[in-house]
């Protein structure tokens, strides 16, 4: 199928969508217009889509919200611009009603805007609102919420703060970065420390075997480790290994609500 014939597919479904569909059929073609649509008609329909959207933003739906505020962040063909302060004015109406995804936007739009400003007036302001919106998303017990307030912890410098608590919150569920994260963090601390840092240094590295590269990345983090252990530390070390899988796969099979990068 030629690309001007997917767009004619496309454009036929969103006009019985429109016609019929309910608002979740609405929301799932409008989305893909939005951000697949190449030719006028197909941007006139996510202009109709927008207007749609925003009317249910208006109407106090915290998804909606949400992707109005997505549209301002990257903007749309000659339509609407990027707009910062409308923006964070839709993904904080979504964060204040528990949007897992507007607080994470929120969160990360506060450290873009005053995280390169250490020393400003406006920093700690800036700091303190980038840590409350991720630490709402990650209280709510999503595993990538909790790896992105791992990073803020660490990116902002927060000696209070301990990103190894949010890592191995995230990694407990299987989140991949965290688990990489704690070995890094793990392995420079005391000795029972170095212990816990083998084990998720081995279920880390298991999730790297498709990747050469990630297993080279992981092992650069401790490296020798495995020498410095000794023999009984090795062992405890293989079987904290096996109580972590035991439990992430508990985690996996009753699963939080997951997010993606926003």
């Amino acid at each position: 199928m030629t690309n001007r014939q997917e767009s004619a597919a496309v454009l036929r479904w969103f006009r019985w969508v429109k016609k019929r569909g309910d608002a979740k059929a609405r929301s799932q073609v409008g989305w893909i217009l939005e951000f697949e649509a190449t030719n006028k008609q197909a941007s006139a329909a996510a202009l109709w889509y927008f207007k749609w959207m925003k009317r249910i933003a208006e109407q106090g739906n915290a998804e909606a919200q949400y992707r109005v505020g997505q549209i301002f962040d990257v903007g749309r063909r000659g339509s609407v611009c990027v707009d910062d302060a409308e923006e964070v004015k839709w993904w904080r109406k979504a964060a204040e009603q528990g949007h897992l995804k507007a607080q994470l936007a929120l969160g990360w739009t506060y450290y873009e805007v005053y995280g390169n400003v250490l020393g400003e007036p406006e920093y700690e302001e800036g700091v303190a609102e980038t840590v409350k919106w991720c630490r709402k998303a990650a209280e709510q017990g999503d595993a990538y919420a909790q790896y992105q307030l791992g990073w803020m912890c660490m990116l902002c410098h927060l000696p209070d703060e301990d990103p190894v608590k949010w890592f191995r919150k995230a990694a407990e569920q299987g989140n991949v970065g965290a688990k990489e994260e704690l070995v890094g963090l793990l392995a420079v601390r005391d000795t029972d420390d170095k212990v816990e840092a083998y084990a998720w240094y081995l279920l880390a590295k298991e999730d790297f075997l498709v990747n050469v590269n990630g297993v080279e990345e992981v092992s650069e983090e401790i490296p020798d480790l495995e020498k410095r252990l000794t023999v009984e530390q090795g062992k405890k070390a293989q079987a904290r290994a096996e109580e972590l899988r035991r439990l992430i796969k508990e985690r996996k099979e009753n699963p939080k609500p997951s997010v993606e990068s926003p």
